[in-house]
């Protein structure tokens, strides 16, 4: 299971352009996967709001969500 997130955030380093940091970071709530958005609300210049491609909301979508796990 660790190795299916290791590899979708270092996919979604590659095709966002976020930091190492932001991805890491990022929790369900930042992601709006039907408007094809990814929200960052702690952005080193203030909050953001970062369109994703197709290729990045397959992979959110494909993550299984894990109860007690943001």
């Amino acid at each position: 299971m660790a190795f299916t997130f290791a590899v979708a955030a270092f996919r979604l380093l590659t095709l966002t352009g976020c930091r190492r940091s932001e991805v890491l970071k990022l929790r369900w709530e930042d992601m709006a996967l039907d408007a094809g958005e990814l929200r960052l609300p702690d952005f080193k210049t203030g909050a953001r709001v970062l369109p994703l491609p197709p290729e990045a909301v397959d992979i959110f979508s494909c993550l299984p969500r894990i109860d007690g796990n943001p």
